[in-house]
C-alpha cells in the first residue's frame, strides 16, 4: 500500500498497489496501475488514472479528472472539474457532481449520476 499526505505532484506506476492519497496540491496527479483501490480525497490539480481491475473512490477533485479503467469500479464525489470515464465493465457512480461536462465511454456496466448543477455536456 502506498500512502501519500500533502505532495505537490505525484506520477505513481505500479501494479497490484493499493494507494491511498490526500491534500495533493500539485498541477497534475497521474496514476497507471492494474488491479489495486484507489481511494483520493482532497486535490488540487488534474487527475488522470489509466489502467483495469481498478476499484477507484475519489472525493473533493478540483479540477478534470480523466480515467481509462476496465472491469473495475469507479466511485466519486464532490467533482467540481469536467469528468471522463472510458473502458469496459465498470461500475460507475458521481454523486454531488459540481463540474459542466460529463462524458462516459463504457461497454456493460451501470452508471448513476447526481449532479449539483446545470450540465453543458452530457456524453454518454
Amino acid at each position: 500500500t502506498i500512502n501519500l499526505d500533502g505532495a505537490e505532484s505525484v506520477f505513481i506506476s505500479g501494479d497490484y498497489s493499493n494507494i491511498k492519497a490526500s491534500n495533493l496540491r500539485g498541477e497534475q496527479v497521474q496514476i497507471e496501475s492494474k488491479s489495486a483501490k484507489l481511494e483520493l480525497n482532497n486535490v488540487l490539480g488534474r487527475l488522470m488514472i489509466n489502467g483495469g481491475y481498478l476499484n477507484i473512490e475519489l472525493e473533493d477533485i478540483a479540477k478534470d479528472v480523466s480515467i481509462t479503467n476496465r472491469s473495475g469500479k469507479v466511485s466519486a464525489s464532490n467533482l467540481k472539474g469536467s469528468c471522463r470515464i472510458s473502458g469496459d465493465y465498470n461500475k460507475i457512480k458521481l454523486d454531488d457532481f459540481e463540474g459542466s461536462e460529463i462524458q462516459i465511454e463504457n461497454r456493460s456496466g451501470d452508471i448513476e449520476i447526481n449532479a449539483l448543477n446545470h450540465l453543458n455536456l452530457v456524453n454518454i
